[in-house]
């Protein structure tokens, strides 16, 4: 169970956000027992005034209305409020935690959801309550300790006697010896840390043998009680009551000599001495801070100090020659006299932990017992205690704190080796405890930071109280991470306590804020910061370039030395004044510069706002839209093309229609009549003028940009004189066309639409250079052979057999400096509204793509010839160009048809009904849509128009798989933004047919699609 849960804590959560606050209040549901809820700091503030203890932890967002978390802190220490406060932000800001720990908050969260602040919280709360409730035990610990001392240190010093404390181990160090030696003895006591057998020059001849030889003896006697004399400066002697007993620790092992000296000089016989001696040492055990006594050798208490009567309220006669078994419970009882035993028995000291039942609870008390030898008897048994519960819970405390810490704690030994490691250490490097333990810090420390960690560990080693370093610590992976460290030594323990918090992400935030200050530095753009007098404070090096000066003589300047006088009364004064009142402030300006030209510019003012909310100044954008400016005046007037093409793909679609209706009659007319008949030849002639009619719609759909190109083989021949027709009616007659064609058959693998806007783009350049003064268009189409070493292609072209085309001009050439730059993409000679510069470079690569080279020839005033080359197209041996009819497929099955143009319908019905099939028609996709799913098994195939009010094609067609998934559909359109064949096939249609449809492909797609064969490309 955790702290919070024991505890039943109560919170104050200071939040105006109401979202955040359910959900903070879910997230300390289980721990905190009572959580009162804030919107503002005044109200807290309220809270706090009625009762300042009432909260074991205050959580507070940082942005509040009217005050934020770190100005309410700083509000709630004033008011002597001490509870932990907790500070919550959302943007993770390194100078606001900064600010916060340094104001004293105990810690500190970041509000972002990608963190998982709500599940950090619970644990975050027991964690700072933890610390917090340790700092004040340990306050009052320290107190109690301190208070111990007082009072040991004015006994000392109203002592009479000589108390003294050495180590066992050889030479006997010694720890401590009480102020009286040095007037007793007349020697000072630093030469005893030098000589810890000093103190035996000043005892007499006859007595110092055997003192010596007894208190080099203690290990083996366990302790002596001795009586002798020591020479004074004046002569006169003195004579010196002493005893001595080793301290033992808990497994039996020596560790210290504890010593009682008196002078017992003034006694008039030794047994007087004795006494006066034996009362000094009862009244030395009456005033530990802690309970002392004595037991017999059958374990019945002889002697009790006055702490007794205080700790267990008694009257200590009662007590005396009781054993502890008449006075305490029997598991309790047994173990202190199993102590005793031992201690009698053994004749050594023992220092133990016992456990003491008292009327408040159970209480830790550590005890040091040791036998009292006696001359002719035998031993009695001594001992003091120390209550230690609270030492005790707090080291219990601080080991669960330990355990349970986010970050990193570890004890270093003076060797650089760890001691010892919390489950962070562990869990963060990935090591165990025993690895960990197994090599010293260095081991694990990046060797470019072991100089520095050293350097760290030697200012502790000389006393340094605190000492904060950083450093890199390798995982078990092999990665390093950076480490914030706090160190302080413990001299007492030989040891360093240190605690480290995980930094990486914050190091690598913080080199990726140094990026990006780099990229603002070096940005092509202009920034600036202004302050509340509208002067520079601060400039980036794009501003600099753009004004040809260095920082140092810009920063401090006013704006209106940078974009003159009228520019800033007119625009910026008033652009200023809104930015400060908080808000983004965005328009446009022209801007001249020092060289004396003028740039188009957009400029951004953003207020800089305080943490406390203040604006102190603007951040200042200035941006150049100069070239973007004429750039969007090309994407214009290319977007007026494509508006054109829209228009010329709604015409498409309708003409389409028309057209199919034109084509599907001419073909019933064929099959109606025989060759001979003059009808046959009249639906002939139809038939031909509507597929012409229908390839000229595909050339006006490709030119649009409305379709996708498919190469096959083509004479550029038929090609090009179908262009020049168009362009004829175009042309001027002062322009004379010619076409020069030097074989019969030119054959290329292309797109006949491409060398369509090859021909277009060309010769319509070529008429723009003619226009003003007229002359000739010249088109040559010859065959030529291209060899490997042919020095006027470049080496990439592949060598064997091209068709040329050859466009020249008489017109006025272009310039030398134009010339390199006519392909590249919006580059134009034509003024505005005139071209978009993207005519030549669709040319290139279109001629690119078909692996082919296009090249120009000009000169001024002498014209300009650009020559094309494009591979041949080799006919295999085997097959024709020629087309072959198309056979026309018999069948049977009910079709249901859908399409809203009657004219199709009636058609299409008649010519199915002619192969065998059963017709159903429908002109609106709803009524089908019913039609079907009364008896979706009735229809053997659905053939639907794309366009169609109310449901298109394709969303019948997905309706109709819904109802009957295998059902195979025939999807047709004109044309379509929304829908295209590769599309159709992923939606489940089975063919797509582009309009007109002839009725020969039509047979054979139904046919196909009866017969569940693979879908396949119409035409393929």
């Amino acid at each position: 169970m955790s702290l919070v849960q024991e505890s039943g804590l109560s919170a104050l959560l200071i939040e105006d956000n109401s979202h955040e606050r359910i959900a903070i209040r879910r997230s300390l549901k289980k721990d905190v027992h009572t959580l009162l809820e804030c919107e503002s700091a005044e109200e807290a503030i309220r809270h706090v005034e009625q009762s300042p203890s009432e909260f074991d932890v205050i959580i507070a967002d940082f942005k509040l209305p009217g005050m934020d978390g770190l100005t309410l802190f700083r509000t709630l220490r004033q008011m002597k409020c001490v509870s932990p406060f907790i500070l919550l932000t959302g943007n993770g800001s390194e100078q606001i935690a900064i600010e916060a720990f340094k104001a004293g908050v105990n810690d500190y969260l970041v509000k972002a959801s990608q963190s998982g602040y709500l599940d950090l919280l619970p644990a975050l709360v027991a964690e700072v309550i933890q610390h917090h409730r340790l700092k004040i035990r340990n306050e009052l610990l320290e107190l109690s300790l301190r208070e111990a001392n007082e009072r040991f240190r004015q006994l000392m010093e109203h002592y009479q006697g000589i108390f003294w404390l050495t180590d066992f181990q050889e030479p006997r160090r010694l720890l401590y010896v009480s102020p009286t030696y040095e007037r007793l003895w007349e020697r000072p006591a630093l030469q005893l840390t030098q000589n810890p057998l000093d103190w035996l020059e000043a005892l007499h001849p006859k007595d110092r043998d055997r003192i010596e030889n007894a208190y080099l003896k203690l290990s083996i006697t366990g302790g002596y009680n001795e009586i002798y004399r020591i020479i004074k400066r004046d002569g006169s002697t003195r004579w010196i009551h002493e005893r001595g007993l080793i301290n033992h620790r808990q497994g039996g092992y020596p560790y210290r000599i504890t010593r009682l000296a008196e002078d017992i000089t003034d006694r008039t016989t030794m047994s007087e001495a004795l006494k006066a001696s034996e009362e000094r040492f009862a009244q030395f055990m009456a005033h530990l801070p802690g309970l002392a006594y004595m037991k017999d050798e059958q374990y019945r208490l002889m002697y009790l100090n006055p702490e007794f009567e205080q700790v267990f309220n008694i009257d200590l006669k009662n007590w005396i020659g009781k054993t502890v078994h008449d006075l305490m419970p029997p598991d309790t009882a047994s173990r202190i006299q199993y102590d005793d035993a031992r201690v009698l028995s053994q004749g050594q000291s023992l220092e133990i932990l016992e456990d003491i039942p008292l009327k408040d609870g159970l209480h830790q008390y550590l005890t040091c017992k040791f036998p009292i030898l006696q001359n002719d008897r035998p031993p009695i048994l001594g001992g003091v205690s120390i209550d230690v519960t609270g030492q005790f819970k707090a080291e219990i405390q601080r080991d669960h704190i330990f355990s349970l810490s986010l970050d990193l704690m570890c004890s270093i030994g003076i060797d650089g080796y760890l001691k010892k490691t919390n489950p962070a250490f562990e869990k963060l490097l990935g090591y165990t405890q025993e690895e960990l333990l197994s090599q010293p810090l260095i081991f694990f420390t990046h060797p470019e930071d072991r100089i520095s960690t050293q350097a760290a560990f030697h200012q502790l080693a000389e006393e340094k109280d605190v000492v904060d370093f950083q450093n890199r610590i390798r995982d078990i992976r092999g990665n390093y991470l950076w480490l914030e460290w706090r160190a302080t030594p413990q001299l007492q323990e030989k040891a360093i306590y240190a605690v480290a918090r995980d930094i990486t992400q914050r190091y690598h935030a913080t080199k990726a804020l140094r990026r990006y200050e780099q990229i603002v530095s070096t940005s092509s753009d202009f920034l600036c910061f202004l302050d509340e007098e509208n002067c520079l404070q601060a400039v980036n090096h794009g501003f600099c370039e753009y004004f040809n000066l260095p920082a140092r003589e810009i920063t401090g300047r006013h704006i209106r030395d940078f974009v003159g006088a009228d520019l800033f009364e007119t625009q910026l004064t008033s652009h200023l004044a809104e930015c400060r009142k908080g808000r983004v402030v965005c328009f446009h300006q022209h801007l001249t510069f020092p060289e004396g030209t003028i740039r188009f510019m957009e400029v951004r003012l953003n207020p800089y706002v305080e943490p406390d909310g203040i604006i102190s100044g603007v951040t200042a954008i200035w941006r150049d839209l100069t070239e973007q400016k004429r750039l969007e005046q090309h994407v214009r007037q290319t977007q007026k093309m494509e508006s054109i093409g829209t228009l010329a793909g709604g015409i498409a679609h309708d003409f389409n229609n028309i057209l199919m209706a034109i084509l599907g009659w001419a073909e019933m007319g064929t099959w109606k009549h025989p060759q001979g008949d003059p009808a046959y030849k009249y639906f002939e002639q139809i038939g031909i003028a509507g597929k012409r009619g229908r390839d000229l719609i595909q050339q006006i759909l490709t030119f649009s940009r409305q379709t996708e190109h498919q190469p096959r083989p083509v004479d550029l021949g038929p090609v090009i004189e179908e262009s020049l027709t168009l362009l004829r009616a175009t042309f001027p007659s002062n322009i004379d066309l010619r076409v020069v064609i030097h074989q019969k058959m030119n054959m290329v693998f292309a797109d006949p639409v491409q060398i369509h806007q090859i021909i277009m783009n060309l010769c319509s350049n070529a008429e723009q250079a003619l226009r003003p003064n007229g002359g000739t268009l010249t088109i040559n189409l010859l065959a030529i052979i291209i060899e490997k070493d042919d020095l006027r292609f470049p080496p990439t072209l592949n060598p064997g057999r091209y068709v040329q085309i050859v466009v020249s001009d008489s017109g006025p050439g272009i310039p030398d400096h134009i010339l390199p730059k006519i392909f590249d993409p919006f580059f134009t000679t034509k003024s505005v509204g005139k071209g978009t510069g993207m005519g030549l470079a669709v040319v290139h690569g279109i001629v690119e793509n078909l692996r082919g080279h296009i090249s120009v020839q000009s000169s001024n005033k002498e014209g300009t010839t650009f020559l094309i080359a494009l591979p041949e197209y080799q006919i295999p041996t085997d097959s024709s160009l020629d087309s072959k009819p198309s056979p026309i497929f018999t069948g049977s099955g009910h079709v249901l048809m859908v399409d809203d143009e009657v004219s199709i319908t009636e058609v299409l019905k008649e010519f199915l009904e002619h192969l065998g099939y059963t017709v159903t028609v429908r002109i609106n996709p709803l009524e089908a849509l019913e039609v079907f799913r009364m008896n979706p098994h009735q229809f053997d195939c659905l053939i639907t128009d794309q366009t169609m009010p109310t449901l298109g094609g394709d969303l019948l067609s997905r309706e109709i798989l819904k109802i009957r998934p295998d059902m195979p559909i025939i999807l047709c359109t004109g044309f379509s933004h929304t829908i295209d064949m590769e599309k159709a096939l992923e939606q489940g249609i089975s063919a797509f047919l582009y309009k007109p449809i002839l009725l020969d492909q039509l047979s054979q797609t139904l046919t196909r699609v009866l017969s569940h064969s693979k879908p396949e490309i119409p035409g393929s």
